[in-house]
């Protein structure tokens, strides 16, 4: 069962958000930030029955960020 889906930093459309997203795409081995059809893509895959045996995981959408 998902619980939740967590949204990223750097979202909305202030001043502080739109920095935090430039830095991000800086240091981002992709060099961009997620689309929302990436992350639907995903949800998409996660209800389906091709992931039947997929249990008590965290997937991170971040182009590679986390490996930084």
């Amino acid at each position: 069962m998902m619980r939740s889906i967590e949204s990223g930093f750097g979202q909305g459309d202030s001043a502080a958000a739109e920095t935090a997203r430039k830095q991000l795409e800086a240091t981002t081995p992709d060099g961009r930030y997620a689309e929302p059809q990436e992350i639907a893509n995903l949800m998409m895959y996660l209800v389906s029955d091709l992931s039947s045996h997929i249990t008590g995981q965290e997937l991170v959408i971040d182009g590679g960020a986390i490996l930084i």
